[in-house]
């Protein structure tokens, strides 16, 4: 973009000011930004797969998930206990390294569609007056876009005003997080699993370009509950072989009376 500015009076000091000048305004491309505390290095350097269970997927469908973990894409996983909360702090950097901590807004989803995940804070523990923004009513009100542009700088909207939204259920989960705000994922307490989300900047006037970020959560901790067949199986076997020692013994001791039983009576007709 070029600009020209005429001054409406001239200096003796300045008799022919320059009148133009250039402001580049856009996407500065070499800038993006990382979640802190991941890297490339930590993990052994190699592709797996996993299964998603189709209860644990945004749109439930028939079947279970089958998804390829990319350690090219994705990184190393950082492993966190099922009980611990999660709050990603990002940081800018560009060619040179790091530049500063991002203090605006961001929301999270993941990637290969997995809901079974919450937030600890609420709507009204973070202080809105009118009903926030979610994935859910965004992607409702955005149906004709893909997930990643239903909600964005773009339409973003904050819930701390009235004039702002409409009054709703403040006890919602709250799902956007900034570094300040203490809101943190919340894992399912009865299952472990692998998680793939993506970060974007939600607030518009903190750039211009599209900062987006990936990173990956293991949970852990989760001690699995038994198979019921399995172990209805292992009660069977026990009774049966209970019975059996019951049986056995019954049929031994009784082998050991008779033969008692005979030589006390063979005894008794000698004796007569």
């Amino acid at each position: 973009m070029i600009i020209q500015v005429r001054p409406s009076e001239f200096g003796k000091t300045c008799p022919t000011p320059p009148r133009v000048f250039q402001v580049a305004i856009g996407c500065d491309a070499s800038k993006y930004i990382v979640v802190k505390g991941f890297d490339y290095n930590d993990c052994p350097r190699h592709d797996f797969f996993y299964i998603i269970e189709k209860s644990y997927l945004r749109h439930r469908p028939n079947k279970n998930l089958r998804v390829k973990y990319s350690w090219k894409k994705y990184g190393c996983p950082l492993k966190v206990d099922f009980r611990t909360n999660f709050h990603p702090l990002l940081e800018l950097h560009n060619e040179n390294g790091y530049i500063e901590n991002v203090e605006v807004n961001f929301i999270v989803w993941e990637i290969h569609g997995r809901d079974d995940y919450s937030f600890n804070m609420t709507m009204q523990k973070s202080g809105c007056l009118n009903e926030a923004q979610t994935w859910k009513s965004m992607t409702t009100l955005n149906k004709h876009l893909p997930l990643e542009e239903a909600w964005g700088p773009q339409n973003y909207k904050h819930c701390f005003s009235y004039a702002i939204g409409k009054p709703g259920d403040l006890s919602q989960p709250y799902e956007i997080i900034n570094k300040s705000n203490r809101n943190h994922l919340v894992w399912p307490m009865h299952r472990t699993g692998m998680y793939v989300f993506r970060v974007k900047i939600l607030d518009p006037n903190y750039s211009y370009c599209n900062l987006t970020a990936l990173f990956a959560i293991e949970t852990y901790g989760v001690i699995p509950s038994p198979n019921g067949y399995l172990v209805f199986s292992v009660l069977f076997l026990l009774m049966l072989l209970f019975c059996s020692i019951l049986t056995f013994s019954y049929f031994h001791y009784m082998r050991i009376y008779k033969h008692l039983y005979g030589s006390t009576d063979k005894r008794k007709q000698k004796n007569n």
